[in-house]
């Protein structure tokens, strides 16, 4: 692998490390304030607020209200015009209660930072005012994206998509893009790197099923959705283990029926809801079209109705190859090779940076937060949900040190 780290850079990444160590107190305080004031999906106005005050106050030119409640900062560097990187971080929180007894728990009701997007904002303000403080000794282009609602529900708009239909990946037009997220699974001080799929693509769907309604006495007279409705279900498990190559990874789950009448009634319609996941867009499609086949195929043998509906749809989140290897370089000459993590599976869960790294390159590093000795190692999602917050620190000098050596390019 080519080290992208020379004796230029290697003064920039000190001179990064010894502003990060510097702020470390402040980053942590920004980071429990905003884990103390959690904010749903596209109403993260106070987590905005504080965001481009930061900005601000270092004379990044801001813009807000970007898909919604988002937020832009954008840095030009001092040695002129060139690439144009976007960096960007998820604001919102979960709808969901903390149960941890730290002294910054969450002082809004039923609403919580259990995903980390509380420290992916510090980093980012923190990366923001280091790039600031050495805009001259680069040439090119930052974006600080501040992203409203990634935890989006089905058949909501990500606030990806509404940051790009506001044209944030726009003037300047960008040319690839980074983003980081907290990893459990990870210890602090380590960070995960790989090339290919980061996180799975992701699709909602609905088989409907109609047929006429009969009593149950004469179930010939009418179409029993029911049958048809455990054959699909039968069939559609069955795609994995008997139509994809064992090596292959795919994750197909039924969540919800609805449907059926009183007792003596037989048809009507049925609606199962589920989600498919899959490493590629390939395989997604693949997948999804053995599952129109199915549809088509039980429908036609007991003579009811069938639609499939697509629901959602986000694509993987690919790390492009080539920032793979700056982000590598540039991390284990930072954190020593031994905490730099191949990531050689996939998980199946999805996220919306996905729809960046679908139209430009760009690269997920996760973030390694957890300490047992400290008793932090809760999953995602969890209601106990912590980090070790030397993590900050850690996220700051890696992204910040990776887009100055890729602007330096």
């Amino acid at each position: 692998m080519k080290e992208y780290v020379d004796a230029d850079l290697s003064l920039l990444i000190r001179q990064i490390q010894e502003l990060t160590d510097g702020m470390v107190d402040e980053l942590i305080t920004i980071r429990r304030d905003i884990h103390a004031h959690p904010e749903l999906r596209f109403q993260e106005v106070r987590t905005a607020k504080l965001a481009a005050e930061h900005l601000k106050k270092f004379g990044i030119e801001t813009l807000t209200g970007i898909g919604k409640t988002g937020v832009v900062g954008i840095l030009q560097g001092g040695l002129g015009k060139g690439k144009v990187l976007g960096i960007r971080c998820d604001m919102d929180a979960l709808p969901i209660q903390e149960k941890s007894d730290v002294p910054f728990k969450s002082l809004n009701d039923g609403v919580m930072h259990a995903c980390g997007h509380d420290v992916h904002t510090t980093v980012l303000m923190g990366v923001a005012r280091i790039l600031n403080d050495i805009k001259d000794t680069f040439r090119g282009t930052v974006k600080f994206v501040f992203q409203p609602s990634e935890e989006n529900p089905y058949k909501e708009r990500c606030g990806a998509l509404a940051m790009i239909d506001d044209g944030v990946l726009e003037n300047p037009k960008v040319d690839s893009i980074i983003s980081l997220h907290c990893w459990p699974d990870l210890n602090a001080g380590q960070v995960g790197v790989g090339p290919g799929s980061a996180m799975a693509a992701a699709t909602a769907f609905q088989v409907i099923l109609n047929g006429p309604q009969a009593h149950t006495a004469t179930p010939q007279k009418g179409r029993d959705t029911i049958l048809a409705a455990a054959k699909v279900i039968e069939s559609l498990y069955q795609i994995a283990s008997r139509r994809i190559d064992p090596s292959d990874s795919i994750a197909l789950t039924i969540n919800k029926i609805e449907g059926g009448n009183v007792q003596a009634v037989v048809g009507g319609e049925i609606r199962l809801t589920g989600t498919v996941r899959a490493l590629s867009k390939e395989m997604m499609n693949y997948v999804m079209g053995l599952i129109g086949d199915t549809v088509e195929g039980v429908s036609k043998i007991l003579d009811v109705g069938g639609e499939l509906v697509i629901d959602d749809y986000y694509p993987p989140v690919v790390n492009n190859p080539h920032i793979d290897e700056i982000v590598t370089s540039v991390s284990r000459y930072i954190l020593g090779e031994e905490k730099v993590i191949s990531q050689d599976k996939c998980p199946m869960t999805a996220e919306d940076f996905s729809h960046f790294t679908d139209r430009l390159p760009g690269h997920y590093l996760k973030l390694g937060v957890a300490n047992d000795e400290m008793g932090i190692r809760f999953p995602l999602h969890n209601e106990r949900f912590n980090v070790d917050e030397r993590c900050i620190s850690v996220g700051v000098k890696t992204i910040a040190s990776t887009a100055l050596a890729y602007l330096h390019e």
